[in-house]
């Protein structure tokens, strides 16, 4: 994490312990122009998942048994191609 985003993240916090609720964080954030990592706004998921150690873990994650889980479908389906040449 560079300095910008920990100013971010910090500005995040604040906003937080202020009383303002993920969604309000959000447009806070999207009102004044700050651009999510990729550039792009700012959603209550992200918002989330940067206040929860757990939830950025489990994010990332994700998408690896996503893919995993698709690969495993694509053989099953190819195997079942092939079995069902051979009857």
């Amino acid at each position: 994490m560079d300095s910008a985003e920990a100013e971010v993240l910090e500005q995040m916090r604040a906003w937080q312990e202020e009383g303002a609720s993920i969604r309000g964080i959000c447009e806070r954030l999207n009102s004044a122009g700050i651009p999510s990592k990729r550039g792009g706004k700012w959603h209550p998921t992200t918002v989330a998942r940067l206040f929860n150690p757990d939830a950025r873990a489990a994010a990332r994650q994700q998408p690896a048994q996503a893919r995993a889980t698709e690969r495993e479908q694509q053989r099953r389906q190819r195997a079942d191609r092939i079995l069902s040449r051979l009857t």
